[in-house]
């Protein structure tokens, strides 16, 4: 892997009130780097509505993956396969708190690219709240 790559994030979240699925696809350049054993994708994902852009960290090993992301939504997420873990959603429009409960965690990674995949259960104010898959590919440029 390069320094300088590509960031495609595609996120499903089946809406378990009434079965909907929002899915969010997004792909921005980034920047890859190791540290310390772990490996680190650092991007800004733009957010054409409000004219802002969200810092995003990726951090990620052969068992986890954590998510934070700064700016006008913020959020700190962890991914590992069997666990729950807890967090706060913050956003323009208010703060949730949410619970995510990950069934699988998987990555996969050659020369020039690096694939990851999340499978979870998400809880939004203790309540069941959706279904979700995350898949995210980190390719050299």
């Amino acid at each position: 892997m390069t320094k300088d790559c590509i960031v495609s994030v595609r996120n499903v979240q089946t809406i378990l009130d009434g079965n909907v699925k929002d899915v969010i696809e997004i792909k921005e350049p980034g920047t890859f780097y190791e540290k310390a054993g772990h490996y680190y994708v650092v991007y800004d994902e733009e957010d054409k509505d409000l004219n802002q852009s969200v810092k995003n960290i990726l951090k990620f090993s052969d068992n986890f993956l954590e998510l934070m992301k700064s700016g006008h939504i913020s959020s700190h997420m962890v991914f590992q396969t069997g666990a729950s873990h807890s967090f706060y959603y913050r956003t323009p429009y208010g703060e949730f708190a949410i619970t995510v409960h990950t069934e699988s965690y998987s990555i996969s990674e050659n020369e020039k690219s690096i694939s990851i995949a999340v499978k979870y259960n998400m809880e939004m104010d203790r309540l069941p709240y959706a279904i979700c898959e995350i898949e995210i590919l980190i390719q050299s440029t």
